[in-house]
């Protein structure tokens, strides 16, 4: 149970700080309300024309704000279970960074299964919004798993572009949670060796939270271009003739 409230925790918060920017880049290059395509005064015209929480948060696109917490829980709760799983806790000598990797790397694995249905709807609402098709849809959830529903072969159709999605998950995962460990442990064993003097909850919050931002850095440079390719093939139109992506 904790570690699916830590992980619909670092949803939330995520989701408060990414989607504004996520929304953004999304009607940059729309352009749909007449924005100039500077960063700083496209962000003043969303607050001008629409509001903070209209412009920036509740919008239609419902589920991007609403999806980081739910998948990010989901990915706590395999990657609680398997690192305990395969460390054994009574013995701190057989705790391995290996198996922490391995831990994040099965955790993509389980995620996978989540984060594709959630992920195509994202990409093809995004499609939409690029007019980089033109599905007959609004820009409503609602509508866009009706649309894939009817077009791509019912719950099956949820499913495209698993193998992609895998692909770019296990190493994601496997970096993310992997870099974090080694981050941390190599910054606690420092200070417990330098400042052993002193209170170690003083440095070890901080410790955590520099520890988490490393590892998202070491996970997101690394299979970014994994992530691209993804997008692109859950983005693509549905439709058989019009595919770009087979």
């Amino acid at each position: 149970m904790k570690d699916i409230i830590a992980g619909c925790g670092c949803g939330v918060t995520a989701a408060i700080v990414s989607h504004p920017l996520e929304t953004l880049f999304i009607h940059l290059p729309n352009n749909s309300l007449g924005f100039n395509q500077n960063l700083l005064r496209s962000i003043r015209s969303i607050y001008k024309k629409q509001g903070l929480i209209d412009g920036f948060y509740r919008s239609n696109l419902s589920l991007p704000l609403i999806s980081p917490a739910f998948v990010m829980s989901i990915q706590y709760l395999f990657y609680g279970q398997m690192s305990r799983h395969l460390n054994n806790y009574r013995n701190d000598n057989e705790r391995t960074i290996e198996k922490y990797f391995l831990a994040g790397a099965l955790t993509g694995v389980g995620s996978s299964f989540i984060e594709t249905p959630i992920g195509l709807i994202n990409g093809q609402i995004e499609g939409h919004l690029y007019r980089r098709h033109t599905h007959v849809f609004d820009f409503h959830v609602k509508d866009c798993c009706k649309y894939i529903y009817k077009c791509n072969g019912g719950l099956r159709g949820f499913y495209k572009g698993f193998f992609a999605n895998l692909i770019c998950s296990i190493p994601t995962s496997m970096f993310y949670f992997g870099g974090y460990e080694y981050m941390k442990n190599h910054l606690y064993y420092t200070h417990a060796r330098f400042f052993y003097h002193t209170n170690k909850d003083k440095y070890l919050r901080m410790d955590i939270l520099f520890s988490g931002a490393m590892g998202g850095f070491c996970a997101w440079s690394i299979c970014y271009p994994l992530d691209r390719i993804r997008s692109e093939i859950q983005s693509d139109d549905l439709r058989h003739e019009r595919r770009k992506y087979t």
